[in-house]
């Protein structure tokens, strides 16, 4: 014979997952499993954490409404893609070849982002490189600059051609 289902108000579930708290939490408070809780009361937690979800929503919005710059800029990275510009300066010496200057640029941002290890030579990364690079390249003298910026030039076309093959 099976065991007698444990007395569980679905409106004490929805409440709990209302406030965010954790399937483990609103276990310990109902005295039940885990797993019961989320065997018999699944769309009831789905629901609670739903009715959350829209009233922080709300609550953001309403904070971006009257102008706090904070939620503004988070709401702003979160949905409309918007990030932080990082400026970062890369000295580039005329002895240096293209190859070595983005190598270069590669660790030197890694290094003022707290990494240990220099970033990877993604065609991102390394058309961010360039695009720096290039801006970087105004205080060379001629042919240096020249000849870096032919090479960025090429280092790119190159990027865009791969790009087509996949």
């Amino acid at each position: 014979m099976a065991r007698p289902l444990k007395d569980i108000e679905p409106w004490q579930v929805y409440k709990c997952a209302r406030i965010g708290c954790t399937n483990v939490e609103i276990a310990v408070i109902l005295g039940c499993s885990e797993d019961t809780l989320t065997r018999r009361f699944a769309d009831v937690l789905r629901k609670g954490r739903q009715k959350m979800n829209m009233s922080l929503r709300r609550m953001q919005y309403r904070a971006a409404c009257a102008g706090d710059r904070t939620i503004l800029i988070w709401l702003g990275k979160q949905y409309l893609g918007q990030r932080d510009k990082q400026e970062i300066e890369v000295t580039v010496s005329p002895a240096q070849s293209g190859e070595q200057a983005i190598q270069t640029w590669l660790r030197t941002t890694a290094k003022q982002q707290g990494l240990n290890e220099p970033l990877a030579a993604t065609p991102d990364n390394i058309r961010l490189a360039c695009e720096q690079l290039r801006d970087g390249a105004e205080s060379l003298e001629d042919p240096d600059k020249s000849a870096l910026l032919a090479f960025l030039d090429q280092k790119e076309k190159s990027l865009l051609g791969s790009e087509a093959i996949q």
